[in-house]
């Protein structure tokens, strides 16, 4: 998996077509829409395996356990490392990389490179990078 050359357009793309659609598990959920916008950069959909299999936080927590994880974390690990995303020290972040923000919530580094982007209620919302805990690079 490496991003497309014009990925920085892609992404600019898929965040203006997801501006207000809000949360919605197994739709558009934390760690599906980062993927998407993952999928977007590389046109490869980490989450492929997960879409369609649960609508409601406790299938979704049922898909963690299917795949022998503990927590979504674990979860979110063995996809990134699958798919060649490494972790990455909170400094060394990219435009675009997979992030953990501090209320285990997932999205990826906005396009201005000072935020967090990832869903919510009402669609998505930005937070500054301090918010960040994990990251793991979208390859190039």
């Amino acid at each position: 998996m490496t991003r497309h050359s014009d990925w920085p357009v892609k992404l600019h793309q898929k965040l203006i077509e997801y501006k207000n659609t809000p949360y919605q598990s197994g739709v558009h959920d934390c760690i599906l829409a980062a993927c998407t916008f993952i999928e977007a950069i590389t046109g490869t959909d980490p989450a492929v395996e997960f879409r369609g299999k649960y609508s409601t936080d406790l299938g979704a927590a049922k898909v963690v356990k299917a795949h022998s994880c503990q927590t979504l974390l674990e979860l979110v690990e063995s996809i990134a490392a699958s798919h060649g995303m490494t972790p990455v020290p909170a400094q060394h972040h990219h435009r675009g990389d997979l992030v953990m923000l501090d209320e285990g919530l997932f999205g990826i580094v906005h396009l201005d490179g000072l935020h967090a982007v990832y869903v919510t209620t009402q669609g998505l919302a930005i937070k500054p990078l301090s918010a960040i805990r994990r990251i793991w690079r979208v390859p190039y």
